[in-house]
């Protein structure tokens, strides 16, 4: 039967309904209780119970679909000494450097420029000079 706006019909084993205007469930489980393959196809959404959170099957893996303004932003500091230019200061590995903003003494730096990240260490291109704050606020990679 084709859709009729005037008269929406609903997939009787679903709550997606045509028409409604109360709003749509999508699939719900535990992260154990994920698609798996054959039946996994990108573009699949779901809400995860265990993480309280839609999430979509893009690329070959499961990514959590952040609501805005849902980040938790972390500040880090270090103290140049002139002298070293790799510091582990970051905790925990980022997704990427350029999720991740650095200031010495109040400079931003320009990440793959001015500085690298690998694991929980950022290098700098040169050392900070001696008692020079270094900032990182990071935290960007889960907005």
């Amino acid at each position: 039967m084709p859709f009729d706006s005037t008269r929406p019909e609903y997939y009787p084993h679903s709550n997606f309904k045509l028409g409604d205007t109360k709003g749509m469930a999508v699939p719900t489980g535990t992260t154990a209780q994920r698609p798996a393959a054959p039946l996994l196809i990108n573009g699949t959404i779901r809400y995860n119970s265990t993480t309280n959170g839609l999430e979509a099957y893009i690329g070959g893996a499961w990514s959590t679909i952040r609501v805005p303004g849902t980040a938790t932003i972390t500040k880090v500091t270090a103290t140049g000494n002139g002298v070293l230019t790799a510091f582990n200061m970051l905790g925990s590995a980022v997704a990427d450097e350029n999720n991740v903003l650095i200031f010495i003494n109040n400079v931003f730096q320009e990440a793959d420029v001015a500085y690298t990240i690998a694991g929980t260490t950022v290098t700098f291109t040169s050392p900070p000079p001696n008692t020079h704050k270094i900032v990182a606020l990071r935290g960007f990679d889960t907005v």
